[in-house]
């Protein structure tokens, strides 16, 4: 009987070491991703706070910058978002007269991004207006709730150790595997792109467009850009909401005389995944802001 109670304990004191080693293995793994808290992010509100005045200076050339969380920069620090970097880059190039405001809003879709811009970003009197469109910001309000209810659901399912992840990289770690395993969520994202693009399956494809249509003729009276994004998936030019979405937007961007970036070949030399600013999340990180900076710089070149 003593034997198997020394063979217990053992076990149990195998297991406890294996599970020390896996907890410093995961935490020595997750140091090195860089990520900036969703908490952190949400005690700042949805949109980067703006130090400047309304009104500006005669010399002063302002570049407006609207968009999603892509703008905004969600996962790094402010003065790493891509906004920031180009105004500090034409700074460094002899351009002290330029201003970059980034009012770029989490969670943001065309509909609300219109909004912005006429409420907020033209009382600001920008010279140039880049707007960084995402495909997922071609979803209606409605659609975004019920996703988010689908989502949040899946992970309630899929995410067992959830409430320990912030005591346990190793609990936090399984829990993402887990949910990326067995999760719905990203089969279901690539679903609900493609159907947002299609008229037969967005009962709000209207209304989208007519949305976005809008903003573009609007950025055009303002030396606009529009930067269009990656969704930073596998094989993402094979998607029909790639093509389908890009089709669109490049056409109205045609129709209204605004520049059309299309950024995903700018990201060809690493595979897609490793311009995401966290393992489980595909915001683009510090390095995709840099690149993106430097690809909206060239385009800016003739409008400064």
């Amino acid at each position: 009987m003593k034997k198997y109670g020394l063979k217990i304990i053992g076990i149990i004191i195998g297991i406890l070491v294996g599970l020390i080693f896996a907890e410093i293995a995961s935490r020595i793994y997750l140091s090195g991703k860089k990520y900036v808290s969703v908490g952190k992010y949400q005690a700042k509100g949805k949109t980067r706070p703006l130090t400047v005045k309304k009104i500006k200076d005669n010399n002063v050339i302002r570049i407006a910058f609207s968009g999603d969380s892509y703008t905004y920069g969600f996962g790094v620090e402010e003065q790493d978002t891509f906004p920031e970097v180009i105004e500090r880059k034409l700074k460094d190039s002899g351009n002290n007269n330029i201003e970059c405001l980034n009012f770029g809003y989490r969670g943001a879709n065309v509909v609300k991004e219109l909004k912005i811009l006429q409420n907020k970003i033209l009382n600001f009197s920008p010279d140039i207006i880049i707007h960084g469109f995402v495909m997922n910001d071609f979803t209606h309000p409605k659609i975004q709730k019920k996703n988010y209810e689908f989502y949040k659901k899946d992970k309630i399912k899929y995410r067992p150790f959830r409430k320990l992840e912030k005591h346990s990289k190793f609990l936090y770690f399984i829990d993402q595997a887990i949910f990326s395993i067995f999760g719905k969520t990203g089969k279901a994202q690539i679903s609900n792109l493609t159907n947002l693009y299609s008229k037969e399956n967005n009962p709000y494809f209207d209304i989208m467009i007519n949305s976005l249509e809008e903003l573009i003729s609007k950025i055009s009276q303002h030396k606009g850009i529009v930067a269009f994004f990656p969704h930073f998936i596998r094989n993402e030019p094979d998607h029909l909401f790639y093509t389908k979405s890009k089709g669109i937007v490049s056409s109205l961007c045609a129709k209204y005389n605004v520049d059309f970036i299309e950024l995903l070949p700018s990201f060809s030399q690493k595979p897609y995944f490793k311009w995401w600013v966290h393992p489980q999340d595909h915001h683009p990180n510090k390095e995709a802001h840099n690149i993106i900076a430097t690809r909206l710089i060239e385009a800016l070149k003739n409008k400064i």
